[in-house]
């Protein structure tokens, strides 16, 4: 049985041609909306409701929905959602952009997909989906869906964290 393995870090938007304003929307597609307590530079965090540290996503871990998240702290092995920010330079990549970093990471011991998505309306003129990630794996596999259909996602370059690692930016049409 192949299980997804995959950490990283992410931020996501969706490229519009225009402004559209429609009631249930996507939100927090960049991740910034999170409201926690700031954890110390070089101290970790524990876990956080979802809602507080993802507002507008919802999440599972081998198809088990997820209630609480680590800030500023991640598993050494075990599967877990983690938000990272706005202090956080302890390890992996850092910060991709802005004040938080999601990271997500699974693991090869039959606890299954780390998942995150959201339901909304996407506005009818938007033609893709860029995102930033950092897969610490070569074998890492990161997948995109959208309305239950598998993307393939493009490279279309790469930038640094402020840690200096470096992240793959990447853009699937939809």
């Amino acid at each position: 049985m192949k299980i997804e393995s995959l950490i990283g870090s992410l931020t996501v938007s969706i490229v519009v041609v225009q402004s559209v304003q429609a009631q249930g929307t996507l939100q927090n597609l960049d991740f910034e909306s999170a409201t926690l307590t700031a954890i110390p530079s070089g101290q970790y965090g524990g876990e956080v409701p979802l809602g507080a540290a993802l507002p507008g996503w919802d999440a599972s871990i081998g198809g088990v929905p997820v209630t609480q998240v680590l800030q500023n702290n991640i598993t050494l092995g075990a599967a877990s959602i983690d938000i990272l920010g706005p202090n956080w330079t302890t390890l992996g990549p850092g910060i991709i952009d802005g004040n938080y970093t999601l990271f997500l990471q699974a693991e090869n011991s039959g606890q299954g997909k780390v998942s995150l998505w959201q339901d909304g309306l996407v506005p009818a003129n938007a033609k893709s989906i860029h995102f930033s990630a950092w897969e610490s794996l070569s074998t890492a596999i990161f997948s995109v869906s959208f309305a239950g259909n598998s993307l393939s996602p493009v490279v279309l370059g790469f930038g640094q964290s402020v840690a200096g690692q470096t992240y793959t930016i990447s853009t699937v049409p939809i």
